[in-house]
């Protein structure tokens, strides 16, 4: 029997790996992290894993929304494919750096997937997908108009049931200031 040779670098993925129940819990954005980093460690010969940069505009260009991203690495990590070596930084050119990543299944295999449970991954996936780290500050949701409450006073009344000015039809012309009544005796 012949070998086929493969032009060009590739990834190998395992079939165990395939059919694990981990990489089937993964989400459409969890493959395509994956897909992503895969094709930066074809980038570099097949060589550097551990030290693979991939950046979020580097994920965003890859098809994956930037909403998205979060969420993926996050499944992608727990549920035991890649880890992240260095987390990287965000800022101005002098300070970021991007997040390093390793393919756990890819020289000198780790495989952490393996240890997902077929009951546990679904559970796993999801939590992660919906957890947020902490040490981020809270950002406040901006409100619409139909989420503010109306806390307008009530204009007071008198004992007749008539505000104790009157009111301007318009609304341009300032109220009159009532005049107070006063007793005259002459």
């Amino acid at each position: 029997m012949k070998h086929k040779k493969i032009n060009g670098q590739f990834v190998p993925r395992r079939p165990d790996m395939l059919r694990s129940p981990a990489f089937r819990a993964l989400s459409l954005t969890g493959h395509r992290i994956l897909a992503c980093i895969e094709s930066e460690y074809c980038r570099h010969g097949g060589k550097d894993n551990g030290k693979l940069p991939v950046t979020h505009q580097n994920f965003q260009r890859f098809g994956i929304h930037h909403n998205a991203i979060g969420p993926g690495l996050r499944e992608t990590q727990a549920l035991g494919f890649i880890e992240i070596t260095q987390h990287g930084l965000a800022g101005n050119a002098d300070h970021r750096r991007p997040n390093l990543f390793r393919l756990t299944y890819l020289d000198a295999p780790t495989d952490e997937w393996r240890k997902v449970a077929k009951e546990e991954a679904e559970a796993i996936a999801n939590k992660a997908r919906a957890n947020k780290p902490t040490g981020y500050p809270r950002l406040r949701r901006k409100r619409t108009n139909s989420q503010y409450r109306k806390t307008r006073k009530p204009i007071p009344e008198t004992s007749i049931g008539k505000p104790p000015f009157p009111i301007p039809e318009t609304g341009s012309e300032e109220p009159e200031t009532p005049i107070p009544e006063t007793s005259s005796t002459i």
